[in-house]
């Protein structure tokens, strides 16, 4: 059961991420902003894949034509979704936000009849009404007595829209990821995917980050601690996809929702926490269940 341990760290770093991110973009007489931090997380994850993948067996593996279309299309879709979610971790409840990303194995379901010709069945879409369920349950405040005010809450508040168009932005770049895997190799398209979105991001932070340079000087040491956090999340989630069904491991990993919970009521005070953690609940059940079936 060692992968069971595996992906329960790979889960715990993830949400650790999300917490370290939300700080240094909130904290400080200089907080960070969203495009500085979203391309120093894949610029300096880049530097730290590049000697495994170098030390590994294979390190060019042949490519296939369907590469570099989907690399494009990836690193597109990747560099604008890692700017939104991190816009909406600065400015959104960790305990509101980071569940809504439940929503990304829905829009997949709905995404791979047409990417990858895979349809889903009765069962999983009966798991997609359980995510809806817990985002539902996610936004109501017990105060109002609306109970269409949680589904308005989803669309007029910015952090949760912006983080359900992150969630179907994802959803889209897996479909990519496994066509791009297929024609090179997990390692190979993982390290030309974080080279591509530092690459295409590095002009949006250029011209939209005031100061970069000096910012990224001055916080070098953060920077650097925020991509070993997801270098840790990506290397303990490979190694237990490795030692078991990846559906199961890919389940236990969601708990990663429930564990960003806990951190917005301990660290950051959040409000409505009982409906939060009941709605996180129900939808790591809809996601776990939509990942083994």
């Amino acid at each position: 059961m060692s992968w069971l341990y595996l992906s329960f760290t790979a889960a715990f770093f993830e949400s650790l991420r999300d917490v370290f991110s939300k700080i240094i973009t909130n904290k400080g007489n200089q907080p960070l902003d969203e495009y500085l931090v979203a391309w120093s997380l894949r610029a300096f994850t880049l530097i730290i894949y590049l000697p495994w993948l170098l030390l590994s067996p294979h390190p060019i593996p042949t490519i296939g034509q369907d590469f570099w279309w989907a690399l494009l299309a990836d690193a597109t879709l990747s560099t604008i979704g890692g700017i939104l979610y991190m816009r909406a971790l600065r400015y959104g409840d960790l305990s509101l936000t980071v569940p809504l990303m439940g929503f990304s194995p829905l829009f997949l379901v709905m995404a791979s009849p047409v990417l990858l010709h895979e349809f889903p069945s009765k069962a999983q879409f009966f798991c997609i009404l359980l995510v809806c369920l817990g985002a539902y349950y996610l936004n109501l405040n017990p105060r109002e007595k609306n109970y269409l005010a949680p589904l308005k809450s989803l669309i007029t508040n910015q952090p949760s829209r912006l983080m359900i168009i992150v969630a179907f932005l994802w959803a889209l770049t897996t479909s990519f990821d496994k066509i791009g895997a297929k024609n090179s190799s997990p390692l190979f398209f993982s390290a030309s995917l974080y080279f591509c979105t530092a690459l295409i991001s590095f002009p949006i932070v250029v011209i939209f980050s005031p100061n970069w340079l000096s910012k990224l000087k001055a916080n070098f040491a953060k920077l650097t601690l925020l991509a070993s956090l997801k270098a840790l999340d990506m290397w303990f989630h490979v190694m237990a996809i490795a030692s078991t069904v990846a559906a199961n491991s890919v389940a236990v990993k969601q708990s990663s929702l429930l564990m960003s919970v806990g951190y917005g009521y301990f660290l950051f005070h959040e409000k409505n926490i009982k409906q939060r953690l009941f709605g996180c609940i129900i939808i790591l059940a809809g996601v776990s269940l939509l990942s083994i079936l």
